[in-house]
């Protein structure tokens, strides 16, 4: 699945309490090549980076840093799990969504007012809170079918129960269809 959304639109937390309420959730760890927050990536250099190039779906640079998806560890963390992909670009969402044959991606897209974004930012201890708001302020909103929540008005925990219930009735129906189709008879 992916969470998408600008700086501090919550979805780390809410993938913590994805991760809490429902064992088959992870986070997927984004390639990250360059300095700052190293929790939640896979820390590579320029080398290491440029060598998987190849096989990269998106990449993109911010805050001095380069970040990138790879399709090998979506496919590996697809056979792990259902892996939450965070996000910030709709071109990233195409991307992932069509690197991996036969994946039905949910894609919810995560929203709060500036303020709200402002004060997480300051709360978490951002040294780069202008910068974040900036992002915050080029970050476009997803054209439909994206499901958007407002983390402002709804609780983290609420949010992934939403999501959970989501990924299991879109399981349902994708496997109910695909036994319907295996059970038709073919003329």
């Amino acid at each position: 699945m992916v969470l998408y959304g600008p700086p501090a639109s919550g979805k780390d937390t809410v993938t913590c309490e994805l991760v809490a309420l429902d064992a088959r959730f992870r986070q997927f760890r984004r390639l990250k090549c360059g300095a700052g927050r190293t929790d939640g990536y896979r820390v590579v250099d320029a080398a290491q980076m440029q060598a998987v190039s190849d096989d990269l779906v998106w990449t993109n640079e911010r805050y001095g840093a380069v970040y990138a998806v790879d399709r090998a560890g979506l496919i590996d963390a697809l056979g792990e799990g259902v892996p939450v992909v965070h996000l910030g670009q709709p071109e990233a969402v195409a991307a992932v969504c069509n690197a991996v044959d036969d994946v039905q991606w949910l894609v919810v897209a995560l929203w709060c007012d500036r303020d709200t974004a402002r004060d997480r930012l300051r709360s978490r201890g951002s040294a780069d809170v202008d910068e974040r708001l900036d992002v915050w302020d080029q970050t476009p909103t997803l054209p439909p079918p994206a499901c958007t929540i407002n983390t402002g008005l709804v609780s983290p925990s609420a949010v992934a129960q939403l999501i959970a219930d989501a990924v299991t009735a879109r399981a349902a129906s994708s496997s109910i269809s695909r036994d319907c189709a295996e059970a038709s008879p073919r003329p």
